[in-house]
């Protein structure tokens, strides 16, 4: 990833102060910033890796427990790539490694000596399966690339052995979660068009509602008290797509700046803006996304009023006056930015209708709300269609 610099400028201002900090990456892919961290925080003690891709698991574990066996066996597959005299017998030898790969019936040794081969040597060092999970990344016309990197292997395993390796659903990594926890989520992306494939990762379609679902685990882990960063594609930027923007809305969305130097079409490689969520810091303020018919019907719409001058009258209120704890939690930790809606205030900002809404935003953490303004003491509160 070439996100490192700016995930780590957005950590917690005191994160080196935690102690026994347990590090969590539920879709580790190439594991850059698992590998950044390790390297640079002394203070994680243990980390919990995850992918629900069996190859690149069984390489993780091969790399901390077997380093030696799997750099001779990758030493004898360099020489013997090395050898083949041209292009076409490079092409043959790869599709004969390919095949057997695509077998699944490999020891972890020799599964992951061609999971490396694989990845050095197929087009533009993609990782893509079919619907049957078989690998099927053409071959890459590579002459002399480096198959074998002993230094690498070697430091790797020695970080790697502080780290836990788990093979599944990303939620499972929860239960591993105490103390100082923090979360790095980078899972696949979600498309920018039609034509993306950053989301062909595996077999199994990570859709908008496995992104949704994806959403609703970072809300428990923040009811639990822990820290996640999240980054994902910005399909805003790209071509005004709020679904992110929506999303995440009750959390911090920093856009950033990344370099992509994986596409099939050089044309599209480069800088493109990307998201990092957090909720390490939240937002102070959740503006409502609609501006329904009735508002402007019962009064003036105020954007940004601040909490602490909007006070509760329960005998002005004109609903049920019982501020319900469950409806609260329930606004603050499965928050959808379509169901935010503004309270009803009179004149000297005592609150008519929002209650439960006025309460939940002081639990979020916010200075300001939006609100509606009544024309008189006497509006009925309705709502209507969108306008």
């Amino acid at each position: 990833t070439q996100l490192i610099d700016q995930l780590e400028a957005l950590l917690p201002a005191d994160f080196d102060q935690w102690e026994n900090v347990t590090y969590i990456e539920p879709f580790v892919g190439g594991g850059a910033m698992l590998f950044y961290m390790l390297q640079t925080h002394s203070n994680i003690k243990s980390a919990i890796i995850n992918d629900i891709n069996p190859d690149l698991t069984t390489c993780y574990k091969v790399v901390r427990d077997n380093p030696s066996a799997l750099v001779e066996s990758l030493t004898e597959m360099q020489k013997a790539y090395y050898a083949l005299p041209s292009e076409e017998t490079r092409k043959d030898f790869y599709l004969t490694m390919r095949d057997e790969f695509n077998t699944k019936r490999l020891d972890p040794i020799r599964n992951t000596t061609l999971f490396f081969f694989l990845n050095r040597t197929c087009f533009n060092g993609l990782y893509r399966v079919n619907k049957s999970g078989l690998f099927n990344v053409p071959f890459g016309r590579y002459e002399t690339p480096t198959i074998c990197d002993p230094n690498t292997i070697y430091a790797d395993s020695e970080l790697l052995q502080k780290v836990e390796i788990l093979t599944g659903d990303y939620q499972e990594t929860l239960t591993h979660a105490k103390g100082n926890t923090l979360f790095y989520f980078d899972p696949p992306y979600r498309p920018l068009n039609n034509t993306s494939s950053f989301n062909d990762y595996t077999k199994e379609a990570f859709n908008d509602k496995e992104q949704e679902r994806l959403k609703e685990f970072c809300d428990t882990i923040t009811k639990m008290g822990y820290i996640f960063f999240l980054s994902n594609s910005d399909g805003y930027s790209h071509n005004q797509d709020m679904f992110f923007d929506h999303l995440y809305a009750r959390y911090t969305i920093n856009r950033v700046s990344a370099s992509r130097m994986v596409n099939s079409n050089p044309l599209k490689r480069g800088k493109l803006s990307e998201l990092v969520i957090t909720n390490s810091k939240l937002p102070d303020y959740i503006p409502i996304s609609y501006v329904y018919s009735s508002y402007k019907l019962l009064g003036e719409v105020m954007r940004k009023v601040p909490l602490n001058k909007l006070k509760i009258d329960k005998e002005r209120l004109s609903f049920a006056n019982d501020i319900y704890q469950e409806t609260v939690d329930n606004i603050v930790y499965n928050f959808h930015e379509e169901g935010w809606e503004p309270i009803y205030i009179d004149s000297d900002y005592c609150i008519r209708d929002g209650q439960q809404r006025f309460t939940a935003a002081k639990k979020m953490g916010l200075k300001y709300i939006d609100a509606i303004l009544l024309n008189t003491e006497n509006s009925t509160i309705q709502r209507y269609d969108k306008q």
